[in-house]
């Protein structure tokens, strides 16, 4: 596995915050060779690092995807066969061999089985080996196979995120898909990153499609397709239902037009059609998650708070990836007071989409109702990183570090957040110098000062 990249951070001296980039470690500096399309200069770089680490599992992956990338795979695996490197152990040997012939495709990963099978045999207590040994299965359609293994890795290594992953995707082509929720479940509860966020919600996707697995009939497909234009491009509910109305006068058994009849009737605010087209849609299909998403939708905006409740925690049920759900359900929480489900459900938004600064936001503001500035304080910091230049967070910046400074026992401390108060609504004021409400403020701390 790679790590990512560690950034250089700001330096201080005595005359002031001064900026300088740390020297890149030679291992981050094959990274980035790696990213910058430079492969063959991580080779170099990499030869030398396995050299003075023949053990490393990171160095000895980075530098076989190095060879790939580089179109030096055969090179790489005739040396690993014919002369591996000095005091490389056996099993890392055969782990690169099998992460060479995996890179290569379908006819190959068969016979990377092999490989990685003889790296776990070896050395059975490296989770990592064991980790590629099931992802070989899965890929060559021995799911229960690859079911085993990753269990075996997960519990070498229950808090490494890839293997929770690996797990729910073969459990899911399986279909044992009640487990691979729960699995996914607890996968997002260990705060996976980006990355690994975007795979889980492609794959959840695809599978939570009602029109993923259905064989949909020849002669209907051009009357969906005008349907969904009519829907969802013209915004036109009444000519989309016409078209669906005629697929299920034909098609009686496709249950699935019962959820886009729903959504019509939810256009049109005919809430109680709405709500009989999603609950038959429900009733033959009771794990799709956006019947039950879409219904809630429908309660909610009828002010039926019980029922909205209940639909969008079944829609998570089903889809544990879903963050309108959760958006939905935190600001019901929010609304109620029930700080600690808020804080809950708006700390798994911000893992699922790490760029909304709308639910970073939300956060703080949970935080910061629950006396727990510090908390507000970073969620405040982390929107200020993506958009550095918005005014409303500049602002709630400012009156957060007020609050802070005066419940602040510490004078050193209380002086320190009493200047970057100040410094955040100065801000505000520099692009809005007429703010009443900023000046306020700043009045108000300047006050305090005295």
């Amino acid at each position: 596995m790679i790590r990512q990249l560690l950034w250089a951070c700001a330096a201080v001296s005595i005359l002031g915050c001064v900026h300088r980039m740390v020297p890149r470690s030679p291992f981050d500096e094959a990274v980035f060779q790696m990213k910058q399309g430079n492969p063959g200069r991580a080779v170099t770089l990499l030869t030398t690092l396995q050299a003075e680490n023949p053990t490393n599992i990171e160095i000895a992956t980075l530098i076989t995807e190095s060879y790939v990338k580089a179109d030096r795979a055969l090179e790489w695996d005739r040396r690993l066969t014919r002369s591996p490197p000095a005091g490389v152990p056996h099993a890392l040997v055969q782990y690169m061999g099998g992460l060479v012939l995996f890179a290569q495709g379908a006819p190959q990963r068969t016979e990377s089985i092999g490989r990685f099978s003889q790296a776990a045999l070896e050395a059975p207590d490296q989770p990592e080996f064991v980790y590629r040994l099931g992802i070989a299965l899965l890929e060559t359609h021995q799911e229960k196979e690859a079911i085993v293994h990753f269990r075996k890795a997960i519990a070498l290594s229950p808090n490494w995120t890839a293997y929770s992953l690996g797990l729910a995707r073969a459990l899911l082509s399986a279909g044992e898909r009640a487990e691979a929720i729960q699995t996914l479940s607890h996968w997002l509860s260990l705060n996976p990153p980006a990355a690994q966020i975007a795979q889980a919600q492609e794959m959840v996707n695809r599978f939570d499609n009602p029109f993923t697995s259905l064989k949909f009939p020849e002669d209907a497909r051009g009357e969906l397709e005008k349907g969904l234009q009519w829907l969802n491009e013209a915004d036109v509910p009444q000519e989309a239902m016409v078209n669906f109305e005629s697929i299920l006068a034909r098609h009686p058994d496709l249950t699935v037009m019962h959820g886009l009849m729903g959504l019509c009737y939810q256009r049109l605010d005919d809430s109680g059609r709405a709500i009989d087209e999603f609950s038959q849609a429900i009733s033959a299909n009771p794990t799709q998650s956006l019947n039950h998403f879409y219904l809630a939708e429908v309660y909610n905006s009828h002010h039926r708070p019980d029922s909205a409740s209940a639909e969008y925690t079944r829609a998570l049920e089903f889809n544990p990836l879903l963050s309108q759900a959760y958006a939905r359900l935190g600001e019901m929480a929010l609304e109620a007071r029930n700080l600690p489900r808020a804080e809950f459900l708006f700390s798994t938004l911000v893992i699922l989409e790490p760029e909304s600064i709308g639910y970073h936001g939300k956060l703080s503001l949970v935080r910061q109702l629950q006396q727990n500035f510090e908390g507000a304080r970073q969620q405040l910091g982390v929107v200020l990183e993506i958009e550095p230049d918005n005014l409303e967070f500049q602002y709630r910046m400012g009156l957060l570090l007020f609050v802070m400074q005066t419940a602040e026992a510490d004078k050193r401390k209380k002086k320190t957040e009493r200047q970057e108060s100040a410094r955040w609504l100065r801000k505000v004021l520099l692009a809005k110098p007429d703010d009443a409400l900023t000046l306020q403020a700043l009045q108000n701390l300047e006050g305090a000062k005295q």
